[in-house]
């Protein structure tokens, strides 16, 4: 039977516990000591070759320049290694064969996680590096910054002045010396955001074909296309988003934001025209349309207050937290949807009624989840 895992930290003086949980039984199956993290800064790593499975963990020590290192059978840190300054954020690449740190200089670092070796760093962005993402294929990677900034990083310009050679073929290893500090060309550079970018999510596509979604405190979430480079749609929020998860199939996202309330943000809608009658499946597929395009602009707000009060409001909003929401997560099949929030609860709830099914409470300050 597959068991989902949910990681849970703080980060907080008063917690420095990680509890991995069940998410469909709230049972707890084991704790980490000294092991609290803030924001972005804990990243699973998976076993090369079995992406659904997770080994452990690694998380940048708060207010210190260390990076800890677990497995799932001892409850303190197997591995520990010095940065060379604090970490602001910290993503590992799907294959398992990359980490990436940002700092609240701007910086980033590239490091190999089989020999450990540091790569490369550069200065990506002016102020503080807040989250990183791969793509599902570890071609490139996102970064947002405090300076409003989201930045896409194409990983081979990255690795071939190194002399990596990607081909799957050819066995790859260090084949010159890196030239360090010598800053990469962004593929993109987005600056439509006004305020520090909180979270960014990339899609399941492959390469350029796949869309990337960025939240900001400027209370908007931007869908934006890799292919062109340009913003698809615009949704606005009554409140600055905190955090966001995209669905598998990518029809819909889901928002938190801080206040403690969490959209569900539909992708595609039924089309107008009248379905009476529909004989085949192309018909069928034809009441789909998508959801924004062409740099159109939403207002989620608006459009629930436009909504007659005895019918569902046109986004669903689902209301538990009681402070701004510091994690969201989705469960393999996407029925059930983990929070986590500064109010020092995580809640699953049940997508498709938007109900509560349990809270954790095991955490002494502001928590965040990971699976």
């Amino acid at each position: 039977m597959l068991h989902e895992l949910a990681l849970t930290t703080s980060g907080s003086a008063q917690d420095d516990t990680t509890y991995a949980w069940d998410v469909r039984t709230g049972t707890i199956l084991t704790t980490f000591k000294q092991s609290g993290f803030l924001g972005h800064t804990l990243a699973p790593f998976k076993a090369p070759g079995y992406p659904l499975s997770c080994s452990g963990f690694m998380g940048a020590i708060p207010g210190r320049p260390m990076v800890h290192c677990y497995v799932w059978n001892k409850d303190q840190a197997f591995l520990k290694f010095p940065c060379p300054e604090k970490l602001s954020a910290l993503v590992l690449s799907y294959s398992g064969q990359w980490a990436v740190g940002g700092t609240p200089t701007g910086r980033l670092y590239l490091w190999e996680t089989s020999s450990g070796q540091l790569l490369r760093y550069w200065d990506a962005h002016y102020k503080a590096v807040t989250t990183i993402q791969f793509a599902r294929d570890d071609t490139f990677l996102m970064t947002g910054s405090e300076d409003a900034v989201v930045s896409m990083w194409e990983l081979p310009e990255i690795l071939e002045p190194l002399g990596y050679d990607l081909d799957p073929n050819q066995p790859m290893g260090l084949t010159k010396q890196p030239p360090m500090d010598q800053a990469p060309s962004a593929r993109y550079t987005w600056t439509d955001h006004t305020l520090p970018v909180t979270a960014v999510v990339c899609g399941f596509g492959l390469g350029p074909y796949t869309r990337t979604l960025t939240a900001s405190r400027d209370r908007t979430c931007k869908l934006w296309d890799h292919t062109t480079g340009h913003l698809l749609t615009t949704f606005v929020f009554p409140v600055a988003i905190t955090s966001i998860v995209l669905t598998s199939t990518e029809t819909a996202f889901y928002a938190g934001g801080a206040d403690g309330s969490i959209w569900q943000i539909d992708l595609f809608r039924r089309g107008s025209r009248d379905t009476t009658g529909v004989a085949n499946l192309s018909d069928l597929a034809n009441t789909c349309e998508a959801v924004g395009g062409e740099q159109r602009i939403i207002d989620v707000a608006s459009d629930n207050q436009q909504t007659a009060p005895d019918s569902e409001s046109a986004w669903p909003v689902m209301v538990g937290h009681s402070d701004a929401i510091t994690g969201l997560q989705l469960t393999m099949d996407g029925t059930l949807l983990v929070s986590a929030s500064a109010d020092e609860r995580c809640i699953v709830w049940d997508v498709f009624s938007r109900q509560q099914l349990r809270t954790f409470t095991q955490h002494k300050g502001k928590t965040m989840v990971f699976f």
